[in-house]
């Protein structure tokens, strides 16, 4: 009986890991994809933000002023920077990266352009701060100078620990999985365990009576058990098992 617990434990256990692997990678890949396409998202809002002051700036550099000439510069970029309360700066530089106007809060510390230079476009998420820029160029193709845009990097770290919060507390009320599967797999072994339970005990009956008698078959089911087949070859087996007994009851004890 031993073996049989055992069996019906590992079996449980094994079902138990399998749903905690499948649950727990099905959580990373979830939060994982929600990182890629959340960063994806942002990248798009911004780079919307790059294209529309670009299309501004161009009116005023295809008339030939240079972008510190463009007199109404601070305007367009406050306009832009109140459409969206998550932008945090937008600054436009020159192509030695030197600041020609900012909106919005201006953070002397974050200049993520000037790490950026020569570089037609980029993109920039990382602990320090989240923002895009790209170059402008001027009616003849040359470099005019570059524009930056800052996002609120702690709304979009928040928003990804909200989410992956979530995520995983669902992926832990998922495991809850676990307790009926255990409970189900129990409950078939049980059935079983009593089955074998009645098969040891008419083994030993017939070992400690050496076959003597008629031996009565104690073993009892129904037309529709799922066990049917196994106690019926049992008891064409027993019959043998009897007969065994019987001769070597008589073998050992001569009349």
């Amino acid at each position: 009986m031993h073996i049989r617990t055992n069996l019906a434990t590992k079996m449980g256990m094994a079902v138990a890991m399998i749903i905690l692997l499948a649950v727990a990678a099905t959580t990373l890949l979830n939060a994982l994809r929600f990182d890629q396409l959340y960063s994806q998202f942002i990248q798009r809002r911004l780079d919307v933000i790059l294209a529309d002051i670009r299309r501004d700036l161009v009116v005023g550099l295809d008339l030939g002023l240079p972008l510190n000439g463009i007199e109404n510069l601070s305007a367009i970029l406050a306009r832009h920077e109140r459409g969206d309360a998550e932008i945090v700066s937008i600054t436009v530089h020159d192509c030695q990266g030197r600041p020609v106007a900012t909106a919005g809060r201006d953070d002397a510390s974050f200049t993520p352009w000037t790490s950026f230079a020569g570089q037609e476009s980029w993109r920039l998420f990382s602990t320090t701060g989240v923002a895009a820029g790209r170059r402008v160029h001027d009616a003849f193709g040359q470099c005019a100078g570059g524009i930056s845009v800052s996002y609120d990097a702690a709304e979009y770290r928040a928003t990804l620990a909200r989410t992956n919060s979530l995520l995983f507390g669902a992926g832990g009320l998922s495991l809850l999985v676990i307790i009926p599967s255990i409970l189900a797999i129990h409950a078939i072994f049980r059935r079983r365990k009593t089955v074998f339970a009645a098969l040891e005990a008419d083994v030993d009956h017939l070992i400690h009576d050496q076959g003597a008698g008629d031996a009565p078959d104690r073993l009892e089911h129904s037309d529709t058990d799922p066990d049917k087949a196994l106690v019926e070859s049992y008891r064409h087996a027993r019959q043998a098992l009897v007969r065994g007994l019987r001769d070597a009851a008589r073998g050992g004890n001569p009349a």
